[in-house]
């Protein structure tokens, strides 16, 4: 079989099949877009179809059945070639693309062309630039190269202005409902559209917040809010257990990242770092969602559809008045910025909340610096 297509993007599909059909399409493209919104899914959907020996390349649309499709399922097609960033690692190394261009430079084994997909393209250092720079200006006859990145800005300028730029958008939440719904069937829809609503457009966000790990930390945040104020440092020591968790989990599967959960939608975070702060600014949108909901149950009686949400939001939503909820929400706004602004996680863990527990048991607590 071949890859299911690609959910949305259609944009960028339609722009790459019609190069394709015009027999124009370039030597490099860089896909650029948020991390696990399945750049790397398209970009193998794309080599799959062109590499396809009975379908017409041009359309891209591979058979799933030709030899050609069966080596690329099985990630042993001879013509094509992924790199990445190693988790472990703080920049792109140099011998991971010598290795790439000397695989890149040889003669093709079964078709007329040899193809890369290059992820984590903005941790290129000099030295890996450099390497890499003249394949990218003379690149090999007939030759396909795909960088992906989530962050432009990063992206050397000699890197960025020898490639096509293709933009991909987040996901609608609908369609990250289809790719939970397709990855994990037994997710009910009700759960799989809130999981959604958390994940910013991300399909593997959301498919981690559906892993075992953060349906336990959610439950557990999730308790504390609607049960009523418990000693912050508590609830912070254990959250902050689970936030080290995500710089610690690194040994790669085939790649450990945001998109393991679905091998074809793998997109590294980046350094230990940014693996925990991102996961910290996960746990305080969580909380914010939740309280949200709340504050719609108390103001407009909307409650959630599963059962298994809709007891802790009515219990929080009887427990404090809408002034108190706007105030919990605000602080989660702020602990979420705080956060993006790179200070400390276990401080900034930790004195949001205590200002949770400290306004859930209806002692005002003035927010630090200016209002969101």
């Amino acid at each position: 079989m071949s890859l299911s297509p690609p959910i949305g993007h259609e944009s960028a599909l339609a722009l790459l099949r019609r190069a394709a059909a015009l027999g124009r399409l370039g030597q490099a493209y860089l896909f650029v877009g948020p991390s696990g919104i399945g750049k790397r899914r398209v970009a193998r959907h794309l080599l799959q179809g062109l590499f396809c020996q009975r379908n017409d390349p041009k359309a891209l649309d591979p058979c799933g059945e030709c030899v050609s499709c069966r080596h690329f399922l099985a990630g042993t097609h001879p013509d094509v070639v992924e790199v990445s960033k190693p988790p472990e690692k703080n920049e792109f190394p140099i011998a991971v693309m010598q290795d790439l261009c000397k695989a890149l430079s040889l003669t093709p084994s079964v078709g007329t062309r040899r193809a890369a997909i290059v992820d984590d393209v903005e941790f290129f250092n000099d030295e890996s630039a450099n390497s890499f720079l003249k394949t990218l200006e003379e690149p090999p006859q007939g030759s396909l190269l795909i960088l992906i990145t989530s962050d432009e800005e990063s992206v050397l300028a000699t890197i960025r202005s020898r490639c096509q730029l293709i933009r991909f958008r987040p996901l609608a939440e609908s369609e990250v409902v289809a790719v939970l719904k397709r990855v994990k069937p037994e997710i009910a829809t009700p759960d799989a559209e809130r999981l959604a609503s958390l994940a910013e457009g991300s399909a593997g966000l959301a498919l981690e917040l559906a892993s075992p790990e953060w349906q336990e930390a959610r439950k557990m945040l999730i308790a504390h809010l609607a049960a009523g104020p418990a000693p912050g440092f508590e609830i912070a020591k254990e959250l902050q257990k689970f936030v080290d968790a995500a710089g610690k989990d690194s040994a790669p599967k085939s790649k450990r990242g945001r998109d393991a959960a679905e091998d074809d939608e793998d997109e590294v975070q980046g350094t230990a770092g940014a693996r925990k702060r991102r996961r910290a600014r996960d746990v305080v949108r969580i909380a914010a969602s939740f309280v949200r909901e709340a504050l719609v149950c108390r103001e407009i009686g909307v409650r959630p559809e599963s059962p298994l949400e809709r007891e802790p939001v009515e219990r929080l939503a009887r427990r404090l008045a809408s002034p108190a909820l706007v105030d919990l929400l605000e602080r989660c706004l702020q602990a979420d910025a705080h956060l993006g602004r790179y200070l400390g996680i276990p401080l900034t863990m930790e004195c949001w909340l205590d200002d949770l527990a400290q306004i859930g048991a209806g002692r005002y607590v003035p927010p630090v610096g200016a209002r969101w």
